[in-house]
């Protein structure tokens, strides 16, 4: 018989803060997890949960900053779920997982208790290069179900606002593209105070990646920040970037 081929990996993520086992193929968590960690703030009573969680690297990344306490994910794939539960048992306070839809919360009689429980989420939603190509990733293919990127950001926004109390602080990070099509959405979902956030991968280049954060039944207007540069012109991180993704430094978008 055949060896088996190991279909994971154990990455490092932190400079070395923590290492997660995630799967080989499909969604894997990298840069974007680790931006969308560092731009969360959480205050000591501060409930947090993930939709959307992976693997875990969020969670984890957030652990490394506030060690005590207990976070929540939320995650389809079984497999991710899987992994996402043994990378957290390594924690203080381990994290509580859920294996489930974002499609289906809000009508799980089980799950009511979650309604307006958390005072901060954080979601990385599923999207798109090309809507019309097939997607060749079986992890989170369920996830990737819908081809219209505006129904799949209104379920997510749907069941941000159903997990989140009155002010509650939901940040995302997405495609810069689309950021259009986030902000509509995020305003019928409920959503207002929009701190917009770009990630510059270079000096004078086109944002890829913006973070923004919102706050549920906010009459704040929107307010357009300097953002990130990651690289120098050779490559390298810059001094900011490399305090951020090595050395788990919080990003602060707000100001």
């Amino acid at each position: 018989m055949p060896p088996k081929i190991q279909d994971f990996t154990v990455d490092e993520f932190l400079g070395g803060s923590f290492y997660l086992k995630q799967p080989q193929k499909g969604f894997r968590a990298g840069t974007d997890s680790i931006l969308l960690a560092a731009s969360i703030q959480l205050k000591d009573t501060d409930s947090f949960l993930e939709l959307g969680c992976g693997s875990g690297a969020v969670l984890m990344a957030l652990a490394h900053r506030y060690p005590n306490h207990t976070f929540q994910g939320i995650e389809l794939d079984k497999q991710s779920y899987e992994y996402a539960i043994a990378n957290t048992e390594k924690l203080q306070n381990p994290a509580k997982i859920h294996l489930l839809d974002v499609n289906n919360i809000t009508k799980l009689p089980a799950y009511s208790h979650l309604q307006q429980n958390a005072d901060s989420i954080a979601m990385n939603p599923p999207f798109f290069q090309n809507s019309s190509q097939q997607q060749k990733s079986m992890s989170r293919m369920l996830a990737r179900a819908f081809f219209n990127q505006a129904d799949e950001l209104r379920t997510w926004f749907k069941t941000a606002n159903f997990l989140l109390r009155d002010q509650g602080l939901l940040t995302i990070i997405y495609p810069t593209l689309s950021l259009d099509t986030v902000i509509t959405v995020a305003r019928k979902s409920g959503f207002r105070g929009f701190n917009i956030y770009p990630i510059w991968p270079k000096e004078k280049t086109s944002s890829k990646r913006v973070l923004i954060k919102m706050q549920k039944n906010s009459k704040k207007p929107a307010t357009l920040r300097s953002g990130l540069i990651l690289h120098e012109e050779d490559g390298r991180l810059t001094s900011d970037a490399e305090r951020v993704l090595r050395h788990g430094y919080a990003l602060n978008i707000d100001h």
